[in-house]
């Protein structure tokens, strides 16, 4: 008898016992992306980071951020060597990612990828552009064509910085990347956030990021849920960032 009570004792205490939060793996990108994240001084920053805090802090799951170059974060998420990924989408890597089954989230923001160019280069023929650069391990989906066909030469950068000097010099026609990072980038790094501009005119891609996961799509749809729940908290974070919106 003292020995059942003693049973039923200790069960209560494991009961009453707070429950032990996972910890979770998020990869992201080394890279300096800013106002949207960046990897700097060992410390993952922006847009993202303040929105991935602010969902796992309620859920009381301990995260660690694990920044790796781009494409070398694709191939350990899609080897299942982290929890999640951010940001990602659909259509990045779509057929080396039809191998395994990825849980995408609802859209955390929307984004513009295009050709920056210089002031006085800005609606020019298409034809013209015969060299564009982006970051390694990026792709410019909308010029994949002429690139394809040879009409185009991409030139891979090993940073954002580096490719806008490249546009600013003329050693490129124009900057493939997200537009928000590349003014972002001439206002604080450079004399003025006018020496590049985004040529609406040119091929270009509306999209959003989003957080991913292979194994966790429970995680994943309560994420949903806080997004759906937390609107002016992730509108309030974007005017933190000075990110503006590109949904219509």
């Amino acid at each position: 008898m003292k020995k059942l009570v003693r049973v039923i004792f200790l069960m209560g205490i494991l009961l009453a016992q707070p429950a032990i939060s996972d910890t979770f793996i998020i990869g992201v990108e080394d890279n300096q992306y800013l106002p949207h994240y960046s990897y700097e001084n060992g410390q993952y920053i922006g847009f993202g980071r303040d929105v991935l805090d602010a969902f796992f802090e309620q859920t009381e799951d301990t995260i660690e951020y694990q920044a790796l170059p781009v494409a070398r974060l694709f191939s350990t998420f899609i080897a299942g060597g982290v929890d999640f990924k951010y940001p990602d989408n659909e259509i990045w890597s779509a057929k080396e990612k039809s191998r395994v089954n990825i849980y995408y989230s609802d859209p955390v923001v929307d984004y513009i990828d295009g050709v920056s160019v210089v002031p006085d280069k800005m609606n020019q023929p298409i034809d013209d552009i015969k060299i564009i650069g982006t970051v390694r391990g990026f792709s410019a989906w909308d010029w994949q064509d002429r690139i394809d066909s040879g009409q185009l030469i991409l030139s891979e950068n090993s940073s954002t910085e580096k490719l806008i000097q490249q546009a600013i010099t003329g050693r490129i026609h124009g900057a493939y990347a997200n537009i928000d990072v590349i003014q972002h980038i001439l206002k604080h790094r450079f004399d003025s956030n006018q020496q590049l501009v985004f040529d609406s005119s040119l091929p270009h891609t509306k999209s959003n990021y989003r957080l991913s996961s292979q194994h966790h799509p429970e995680v994943i749809e309560e994420f949903n849920i806080w997004l759906a729940n937390n609107v002016e908290l992730i509108e309030a974070l974007k005017n933190k960032h000075h990110i503006r919106s590109h949904s219509n």
